[in-house]
């Protein structure tokens, strides 16, 4: 698609290679448009482009096919997922609709976002961010347990610089958590007035392989910069997703990164002292969950 000219966008519009509009002026409208390409797709038009309904169906490689977006595009109605990924790279895709259901996400192989990806929050429903990276599908899910006050979130998946473990161990009974998982971790920003006083978040390590996700494996969060701190109470892993309930912390408007924890038995009882003297038999007890 190369426009110079006047486009209005009501009807559905399939592309199977670029889509450049810096020369013309392209309407919405109700219209559909589709990526249906099997190599690299660019979404071109500088200062960023808008579109009423985007569906992402790219049939090329996952490892080394992508929609590229070297701008930020926005999404006023539904955005659907199927096949392909989406690199934002310095850019943002933005998905403006507040309802919950506005991203149909419908894809079998793991389709994401690799960068920037906002929307528009406005309901106690369950929000999703399908997030990754080149290799594997990394989604957050987040569920305000009460209707928040409205607005956006915005969310990345990172993999650098690593997490540290500024703030651990911390005690998260029955288990203390020691250190972070160090394959990466969830950035979410809280914009145009988005807050929530209670919600649920899980995240999925699928390809984490620093440390094996246990039943037992915790989400932990710090305010960006700040030491990992614990929040809310934990609900067993399953599979490769982490949960974690009933947050009351908030995600801050300068950024809350979540994570994953390693977790450990918690010791609840230690000798005070070890010092005994030379060639006596001492004991002593150590309680652990």
């Amino acid at each position: 698609y190369l426009n110079i000219g006047t486009t209005y966008g009501n009807g559905t519009f399939k592309i199977g290679g670029n889509w450049t509009n810096n020369l013309g002026v392209f309407t919405p409208g109700s219209g559909t448009v589709i990526f249906n390409g099997s190599d690299n797709q660019s979404i071109i038009r500088s200062g960023g482009e808008t579109f009423n309904k985007l569906s992402i169906d790219n049939s090329g490689a996952q490892a080394s096919k992508r929609v590229i977006l070297p701008n930020d595009v926005t999404v006023t109605n539904i955005l659907s997922m199927k096949n392909g990924v989406v690199n934002t790279g310095t850019y943002r895709l933005f998905l403006s609709n507040k309802a919950a259901t506005s991203l149909n996400y419908t894809s079998a192989t793991g389709s994401r976002i690799l960068g920037k990806f906002e929307r528009g929050i406005d309901q106690a429903q369950t929000y999703l961010f399908p997030l990754g990276t080149s290799t594997h599908y990394n989604p957050a899910n987040i569920k305000p347990n009460a209707a928040p006050s409205s607005g956006t979130i915005l969310s990345e998946f990172l993999t650098s610089p690593l997490p540290g473990n500024v703030g651990l161990p911390i005690p998260d009974p029955p288990v203390e958590i020691d250190t972070a998982y160090v394959d990466g971790y969830w950035s979410l920003t809280s914009l145009n007035g988005f807050s929530s006083g209670n919600f649920n978040i899980n995240l999925n390590g699928s390809g984490f392989i620093s440390e094996p996700i246990r039943d037992i494996t915790r989400v932990i969060k710090r305010t960006t910069g700040g030491p990992w701190v614990i929040d809310g109470t934990h609900s067993d892993a399953v599979g490769d997703v982490v949960f974690r309930n009933n947050l009351t912390g908030g995600i801050d408007n300068t950024g809350t990164q979540f994570a994953l924890g390693k977790a450990n038995p918690l010791i609840t009882y230690n000798p005070v002292s070890l010092i005994v003297c030379e060639k006596t038999n001492p004991s002593f007890t150590v309680a652990a969950t």
